[in-house]
């Protein structure tokens, strides 16, 4: 994976490059994107992340006056916006975000996992890809780690991401992640329930929800987020049913999605069902 291929694959990647190089501001591509690239995704590359060392909204209103484009404000304070390209029937969103920190390692050192810890300079054509922390390493492995488990106190849905890359990616998370997820989870009922959803969403748009589901439950992860669960364990439903409440409803889950995999998943109607779905998760992404 190398500058040359990357900037290929982005719509007007050397466009955003001409215009830090002209202004003189560092300009980093970061996030999902590289993670995918690396990974061989076969899915569209439409939700592009920028990092940019300073004076961000100039850059942003020209890159979107030179591609007849409207950007909106996603958080003024934070220094963040967004640049969205309608193009052959596709919607490409592009991300501008002041550096946070004092360097951008520091930057980096605040996204959520390693997974999502690549960079790429864009000014120039020889440079590499940055990987700070292991990035690489845990992506070959599977692996979801954080590199700072405060990132999680900073930001609480991210336990939630954690458990969408795992599921989504087919990933492992680290034993002491997974420590970090159970001592900050509480902080999860801090989290607007709209934030929530969007979660949760991508994680059941994917056939193998349950085991995200299950590991979040052996975690006591659910209970944060759906307090009424704890209400359905120990409740028994007589004779003809062997399992409490609660386990009852993660075993529904699990043979649905049997059942779904084996018979169901190729049927038409179901896949436009989950290509809605997967949509709805990747806008929120």
């Amino acid at each position: 994976m190398n500058y040359k291929i990357i900037s290929k694959k982005i719509p007007h990647f050397n466009l955003i490059a001409s215009i830090a190089n002209k202004r003189k501001i560092n300009v980093w591509l970061v996030g999902g994107v590289l993670r995918d690239l690396f990974l061989k995704k076969k899915r569209d590359l439409i939700d592009f992340d920028f990092c940019v060392e300073r004076n961000v909204l100039e850059i942003v209103k020209e890159f979107s006056n030179k591609i007849s484009s409207k950007f909106i404000v996603l958080d003024e304070k934070e220094g963040s916006y967004r640049v969205i390209l309608k193009k052959h029937s596709k919607i490409y969103t592009y991300d501008f975000t002041l550096m946070r920190g004092k360097s951008f390692n520091e930057d980096l050192y605040s996204r959520d996992f390693t997974i999502n810890m690549l960079a790429l300079n864009v000014s120039n054509k020889n440079n590499k890809v940055i990987d700070c922390f292991n990035s690489t390493a845990d992506l070959k492995a599977g692996l979801i780690r954080t590199a700072n488990t405060d990132v999680l106190k900073q930001d609480p849905l991210r336990i939630l991401r954690g458990f969408s890359f795992m599921i989504n990616y087919g990933f492992k998370i680290n034993k002491s992640t997974q420590k970090a997820f159970v001592r900050y989870k509480k902080l999860l009922k801090n989290i607007s329930g709209e934030r929530i959803n969007e979660e949760l969403f991508k994680i059941f748009a994917n056939c193998y929800s349950y085991d995200a589901i299950k590991r979040m439950e052996e975690l006591k992860i659910i209970d944060e987020i759906i307090p009424q669960i704890s209400k359905t364990r120990n409740v028994y439903q007589g004779g003809f049913h062997h399992l409490d409440v609660w386990r009852h409803s993660l075993e529904a889950l699990r043979e649905f999605e049997l059942l779904y995999r084996k018979y169901i998943i190729h049927k038409k109607e179901i896949l436009t069902l989950r290509s809605r779905l997967q949509k709805i998760g990747r806008a929120h992404r």
